[in-house]
């Protein structure tokens, strides 16, 4: 593991005085200058992008929730040292989020652009894996005309190589921030998108696509400019807080998931604390649902009902499976040992009950029309 006091100044307990209440979170949170970290008694570590500092104005209104009944074990590693130099901040996060990751800690990113995600993506490189990427956002960031990194990071993904970009979605996108052609070449490219009117017809539609990732980014741009002002692409429509704490929530259930980044929190903006509370309130959901999750994937025999669903025109069985331990689903895509070998992944797609009844009333569910193409 990296000397971490090489890459970080340190935060402690004293630098939150004015939170006194005993049941406050920060009682329940280990901080890196404490004493010697043995990683393995931590699962999160909280890693402070301190631009304008906003992780800092996060922490302090994080730290004064209420802590709840279940045993942290998170650790604040203070703030990354960045420069103005972006490609060397964005190797910084790389081998921090490799390191931690390499040490089965999930590391959870807090402040800076949308653009350090792309570092995020990159500590990947060298686990040898194909990821699945998720991001909360209002728009898709693959505007080349811009001459803001943030605008255009997804494309840097994209394009990166070597690539090992298994699929990708975007949750949240207000169809009228972005142009049809960007839309329509990520549909092609099988993007799993879902808009906020999709959203607010049915929120919980969105989990099993979280719980596909491997990797989620949120943009705070995707909340509404009432909720979170403090980024100068607010607007006046998109997610609630109550709906982006409700995602973070299923983040943090899915047992894939091994980083976590919340960006775009423009501090010089903030006129009160509003978009530090809403970040701050989303960041304890994640944490709470990591600790409901409930070890059942991969699935485990007994703790599983199986149910086959066969298309005699298209001569192919659908094979879906529900948890017992949670009553979630998943489907399997075809061609198991060739995307096991190649993509060192699960050929398991999380689904939800109504891809069942579709399937048995006879249509091939979208989720796995997509899930095949990827």
């Amino acid at each position: 593991m990296l000397n971490f006091k090489l890459f970080f100044d340190l935060i402690g307990r004293e630098d939150f005085v004015q939170i006194t209440d005993n049941n406050a979170l920060i009682h329940a949170v280990q901080f890196a200058d404490d004493v010697a970290i043995r990683w393995k008694n931590i699962d999160i570590a909280l890693i402070g992008l301190n631009f304008q500092g906003g992780a800092d104005k996060v922490r302090r209104q994080l730290y004064k929730l209420q802590k709840s009944s279940v045993n942290y074990r998170v650790l604040d590693l203070g703030n990354l040292r960045l420069n103005d130099n972006t490609e060397e901040n964005y190797l910084k996060i790389s081998e921090v989020c490799k390191g931690l990751m390499q040490e089965n800690v999930l590391p959870v990113l807090i402040g800076g652009t949308n653009d350090h995600a792309f570092g995020q993506y990159l500590a990947y490189q060298e686990l040898e894996k194909m990821i699945y990427v998720l991001n909360i956002d209002s728009k898709l960031d693959i505007r080349e005309e811009s001459n803001l990194l943030a605008d255009k990071y997804i494309s840097k993904i994209l394009l990166h190589y070597p690539n090992y970009l298994f699929g990708m979605g975007l949750v949240g996108y207000q169809a009228y921030l972005n142009s049809y052609e960007a839309l329509e070449m990520c549909k092609k490219l099988n993007f799993d998108l879902l808009s906020v009117g999709e959203l607010r017809q049915d929120l919980k539609g969105a989990e099993p696509q979280l719980r596909m990732a491997d990797m989620v980014s949120i943009d705070i741009t995707a909340i509404r400019r009432s909720d979170a002002p403090a980024n100068p692409d607010s607007f006046h429509f998109g997610l609630t807080g109550e709906e982006i704490a409700q995602l973070a929530w299923y983040a943090g259930l899915n047992e894939k998931l091994s980083s976590f980044g919340v960006y775009g929190y423009h501090a010089d903006l903030q006129v009160d604390n509003s978009t530090a509370e809403v970040i701050a309130v989303l960041l304890w959901y994640f944490v709470e649902g990591f600790y409901h999750r409930k070890g059942e994937f991969p699935l485990r025999e007994n703790f599983y009902v199986k149910y086959t669903v066969p298309f005699l025109k298209e001569k192919i069985d659908i094979i879906f499976y529900k948890s017992l331990l949670s009553e979630r689903w998943w489907l399997e895509v075809p061609n198991n040992e060739e995307v096991k070998a190649n993509y060192k992944r699960s050929t398991l797609v999380p689904c939800t009950y109504q891809d069942y009844e579709e399937a048995i009333a006879g249509n091939l569910p979208d989720r796995w029309v997509r899930a095949l193409g990827k």
